[in-house]
């Protein structure tokens, strides 16, 4: 799936987030980041405590094999797919669309919120196809906000 290699080393990286700050209706966001020192496995997932260089605390992670992040990749493309779908057959073909559900108010409001959750479907698969690498951070026993995987 894409022009990305999917080999054993892993690209995302752990962030220690620094300081956050909210200027007018942007929030910025400063941190440090560190390679993440564990191969992927060839198949299933592995499970790894790793050790947050900057404040020395344990996070925990799940890192998945080559075929089932390719699997996740695949998943992410097929929701952008229909996402794509829904707006050519809500937006491009509306005209057919109406003609054959009949012409009135509320049938054009579901057309154009199916519309909008195409283009929402669109985009958040794409993202996510991009971004996709197989690593997550698992739950820990306290909400820690300071750590996240940076793609």
């Amino acid at each position: 799936m894409g022009t990305r290699s999917l080999g054993a080393s892993i690209h995302a990286r752990h962030a220690h987030i620094i300081e956050t700050t909210v200027t007018g209706t942007k929030l910025k966001t400063r941190m440090i980041t560190y390679p993440i020192p564990v191969d992927r496995p060839p198949r299933g997932a592995v499970r790894q405590v790793l050790v947050c260089g900057a404040c020395k605390k344990e996070v925990p992670y799940r890192i998945l094999g080559t075929l089932p992040t390719r699997v996740r990749r695949a998943l992410w493309l097929l929701l952008a797919l229909a996402g794509a779908a829904a707006i050519y057959l809500c937006v491009f073909r509306v005209d057919q669309t109406l003609e054959a559900l009949g012409r009135s108010g509320t049938v054009l409001t579901g057309v154009l919120a199916c519309a909008a959750a195409g283009l929402y479907a669109l985009i958040g698969g794409i993202s996510r196809w991009w971004r996709e690498d197989g690593v997550t951070i698992t739950k820990s026993k306290g909400k820690d906000y300071r750590h996240e995987v940076h793609r």
